[in-house]
């Protein structure tokens, strides 16, 4: 199986980011928006995230090249219940939080939003049984994904500090290109490299994230999505060396 201390390492990473900044926020806030400069705290998050970028640049690398979901993916169960997490985290968000940008995307977001509900539990399943979901399965949580980088854009805007927004637009960023190379392998059009980039990456920003969020269920179900899609990855076979004459 692939590395699972891979995936260990960026959880731990993104539930050190995660202290890190729950503390930052209790310790040097002197408004809901606002933090004190300069305070230690503020300087490890951003150090955590520059190890955490150069761990899931340095994890990936080492991989081989794959597009076939056949050579990926196998049976699994805790990928199931990772989709089934994704999906009651969309759920919640959905249900309980207005969107930052009201009007027709903020329509087609929620509607999006409840769709994505029983695709991710439809393609958990075929995962759980090691078949290949159709692409629509988990596309649809992808454009839901996309489109929530659109609809909260106004509302992170609002921050006069990077805390306030950039963990949020990274996780979301790397969530969505996660979903979408699900959806690539579905069609055996994947990238195994930027697959476990940013299926790495969506565990520490979701993890970090989701400690001072205004979407924290979002952020770690998400989390809990990638990890558990990566836990039972294959490892590529080693090609077979030619015989020395």
């Amino acid at each position: 199986m692939f590395k699972r201390n891979y995936v260990l390492i960026a959880a731990g990473l993104g539930l050190l980011g995660g202290l890190t900044r729950y503390f930052l926020y209790r310790l040097a806030g002197d408004t809901p928006l606002l933090l004190q400069t300069g305070h230690p705290l503020e300087a490890i998050s951003y150090v955590l995230t520059f190890a955490a970028a150069a761990f899931c640049l340095a994890a990936a690398w080492k991989q081989k090249k794959s597009q076939r979901f056949s050579e990926n993916f196998s049976p699994s169960f805790p990928a199931l219940c990772g989709h089934v997490f994704a999906a009651a985290g969309i759920f919640l968000t959905v249900f309980g939080k207005e969107p930052g940008t009201p009007g027709v995307f903020a329509v087609i977001w929620r509607v999006l939003g409840y769709g994505s509900i029983p695709c991710l539990i439809g393609a958990g399943y075929f995962r759980m049984q090691g078949k290949q979901p159709h692409f629509g399965l988990h596309l649809v949580p992808c454009l839901f994904l996309l489109l929530h980088i659109v609809v909260s854009f106004r509302g992170w805007s609002g921050f006069p500090e990077p805390q306030g927004y950039l963990f949020a637009l990274l996780g979301s960023i790397s969530m969505t290109f996660f979903s979408y190379d699900l959806t690539a392998f579905d069609v055996d059009i994947g990238k195994r490299r930027r697959f476990l980039f940013f299926g790495l990456a969506a565990v520490y920003l979701g993890l970090t994230e989701a400690a001072h969020s205004d979407a924290p269920w979002l952020y770690l179900c998400c989390a809990i999505w990638a990890a558990a899609s990566l836990w039972d990855l294959r490892a590529l076979p080693e090609a077979p060396q030619e015989p020395q004459v």
